[in-house]
């Protein structure tokens, strides 16, 4: 059986995934726990609202940087001819 990866709700250290006893995991359950959202297989901290939000936001930012740079919708049409 695979040990699920929980949602690391704060703190931590930068890297993969990583065996921590002492961080708040989203489902309040011990083990290996991420604050990347898209490594989480823990279904219980799937449901939680704070992984909801995070991986939320997460997607928003990843579709943004998905246009290219002259179409960007944050861009108004001035700054859009100014970068070119």
């Amino acid at each position: 059986m695979t040990r699920p990866v929980h949602f690391r709700v704060e703190g931590g250290g930068i890297g993969g995934p990583t065996l921590s006893l002492s961080q708040p995991t989203a489902c309040n359950r011990i083990g290996f726990n991420v604050p990347d959202t898209d490594a989480v297989t823990c279904p219980s901290c799937r449901a939680t609202e704070i992984y909801e939000l995070t991986a939320r936001r997460h997607l928003e930012v990843v579709e943004a940087l998905s246009y290219p740079k002259e179409d960007h919708p944050c861009l108004t049409p001035h700054r859009r001819s100014s970068t070119s």
